[in-house]
């Protein structure tokens, strides 16, 4: 899997974990499995840098998207 595949994954899985559990809170043992470093993951990257890496340019005229919220409303 690739780095993208894998951290989706992890997240989707972690979104399930919480929606799943019949609790009302969430504790670090449901987290557990999420805390664990990432064999593929390079430490020596700063995490600014490696979050930077995932990032997606999106150019969004922001007064265009509010005019067509507000007319769908």
């Amino acid at each position: 899997m690739e780095k993208e595949d894998v951290r989706a994954s992890s997240t989707s899985r972690l979104l399930r974990t919480a929606v799943q559990s019949n609790v009302m809170s969430l504790t670090t043992d449901d987290f557990r499995e999420f805390m664990t470093s990432d064999p593929e993951d390079d430490e020596s990257v700063p995490l600014g840098d490696a979050l930077a890496e995932l990032a997606v340019d999106v150019e969004v005229d922001s007064v265009e998207a509010v005019r067509d919220v507000r007319e769908r409303f």
